[in-house]
Order: C-alpha cells, then sequence, then structure tokens
C-alpha cells in the first residue's frame, strides 16, 4: 500500500467486502476517513493500518476463524488472516 489516501472501493478491493461495509465501519466511528466534498470518503493508509492492527491486537482473529463482531471487521480479518498465511507459505 503506498502512501496515498484509499477510497472506499480499493480498501472494499483489499478486504474483499463491499464498499457499503467499508462506509457503514466509517460511519459507526471504528475507521477513521475524512470527506471530499459531501459524498466521497478517503481513508488514510495509516488509519487502516491502525485499524487492521486494532483487530488483531483485540483478539478479533483466532486460530479457529474469527469471534463476534461486525460483519466489517470478520471480513477484514478474514482478509488479514489469508494474507498472512500466504506470506508465511500456508493456504
Amino acid at each position: 500500500m503506498d502512501s496515498q489516501p484509499l477510497t472506499p472501493e480499493q480498501l472494499s478491493e483489499r478486504w474483499q467486502c463491499s464498499k457499503t461495509l467499508v462506509i457503514k465501519t466509517i460511519n459507526e466511528g471504528k475507521l477513521s476517513a475524512f470527506r471530499l466534498g459531501k459524498k466521497h470518503f478517503r481513508i488514510p493508509v495509516s488509519a487502516v493500518k491502525e485499524y487492521e492492527t486494532c483487530l488483531i491486537k483485540s483478539k478479533c482473529i483466532v486460530a479457529s476463524g474469527v469471534k463476534s463482531g461486525t460483519r466489517a471487521e470478520k471480513l477484514a480479518a478474514h482478509h488479514l488472516v489469508r494474507q498472512t498465511s500466504k506470506k508465511r507459505g500456508g493456504v
């Protein structure tokens, strides 16, 4: 990921979820973002990394899957597990 802020569409591709779930996570105050105009969000890369780190540290990810949480959190956590497995030569 480079340092340019992400659009909800870009982040939904990264997390393999819908744009709506990304926006819902922003509106719930769980993911920091800023607006461009009235409708467009941009998400700083640092906010994405912070959110993903929080998911891991708060034990949203467990060895057998994901504990309870919002659908966006589960999808993001699932993506992180897959990403980590690929880096280690797994799945």
